[in-house]
């Protein structure tokens, strides 16, 4: 999508079905939701369709014009509802898939954002102790005239080369960080991102689980509407968003159409694993594909939401277990010279009393 969200699509052809239902004709919705829309890309896209259709342009053809706004997959499911005369059902279930797509996004990068702020947090919390707060304790400590030991001086010559850092670099440097996060955050560069994030601990097999979710529920959805295999099977991995799960679509396709079954070919690769090529083989050998697809979106589903809650439950504990840590180290590094202060020296009179 190029400038519209799919929340926004989402709401979209959920008004757009409501209406539809209720018997509205085709062109009076377009002109009602093309005035009604706020984003600029969709509302124009949305006049040249409503102008296609009426100069006698069939509603999925017009829609397919747009591509970066009505991706592949809601033109076939729209074009199969048209074809059989229940558009509002074609419109239904694309607002449906939409709806679980953005989901999946939402959940992903909720997963990746929060460990991510709380790691930044900690970076520059640690940063501003070594630049203001330790300098000041170190001082204090060399005034007391106690032994400095062998960890204290570490953190003093951490604090030096922080404090020698141009603090221009630093700064440079967390916001490289940040503008490198964004760019992989963004089509196309996102993909490469996600082909490194599964093997993050924790998160990466949300991701894995979320891309399997997608190409799953992306292929369920044309099946479901007369699409042939291989085309819809094609616009799945597209839909999938990950690397891992795109460097094999041609191999894969290749090994189908040389008349391999759809189980046995899915086999060959590792990250397609047994639940997920089970499912396939059971729809490949009942005839119901579609939904046998369907039963594999929701229980990768089910795994990213499980996934989710135990993330988003461990992170927090391991994020305070590493601060803590952290805090307690420097505390027992800078408390241990204090313990052998003498307040009352041999050389202070009052010792002598």
């Amino acid at each position: 999508m190029f400038g519209v969200s799919r929340s926004e699509l989402f709401l979209f052809m959920k008004q757009m079905a409501v209406l539809s239902e209720r018997g509205v004709s085709l062109n009076i919705v377009l002109r009602q939701l093309q005035r009604d829309i706020h984003n600029r890309s969709l509302k124009k896209a949305l006049l040249q369709v409503a102008e296609e259709v009426e100069r006698g342009v069939e509603f999925p053809d017009a829609l397919s014009a747009h591509p970066r706004i009505f991706d592949q997959v809601v033109v076939s499911v729209i074009r199969a509802g048209f074809s059989s005369g229940d558009l509002a059902v074609a419109l239904r279930q694309a607002s449906d898939y939409l709806r679980r797509m953005d989901e999946i996004g939402r959940e992903v990068r909720g997963a990746l954002y929060y460990p991510g702020f709380i790691l930044v947090f900690v970076a520059i919390s640690m940063l501003l102790f070594f630049i203001k707060g330790f300098p000041w304790i170190y001082i204090k400590i060399v005034e007391l005239k106690v032994k400095i030991t062998p960890e204290l001086q570490s953190l003093k010559e951490i604090s030096d080369w922080v404090l020698s850092v141009d603090l221009t670099l630093i700064v440079s440097v967390l916001g490289g960080m940040a503008l490198l996060g964004a760019i992989l955050a963004v089509t196309p560069y996102r993909r490469f991102g996600l082909a490194v994030v599964p093997y993050i601990p924790l998160v990466g097999k949300i991701i894995r689980f979320s891309a399997l979710e997608r190409l799953s529920r992306t292929w369920m959805v044309q099946v479901s509407n007369g699409v042939q295999i291989l085309p819809a099977l094609t616009a799945a991995f597209r839909a999938s968003g990950s690397i891992l799960v795109t460097m094999v679509e041609v191999e894969l396709l290749s090994s189908i159409r040389r008349g391999e079954g759809l189980a046995d070919a899915f086999a060959e690769y590792p990250i397609f694993d047994g639940v997920f090529q089970q499912l396939i083989r059971t729809g490949e050998e009942s005839g119901d594909l579609g939904g046998a697809l369907a039963s594999l979106a929701d229980y990768l589903g089910a795994q990213v939401q499980y996934r989710m809650k135990l993330a988003t439950s461990v992170l927090p504990l391991l994020v305070m277990l590493v601060v803590f840590a952290a805090v307690g180290y420097l505390l027992v590094t800078i408390l241990i010279p204090l313990t052998e202060f003498d307040p009352f020296p041999a050389s202070d009179p009052l010792n002598k009393l």
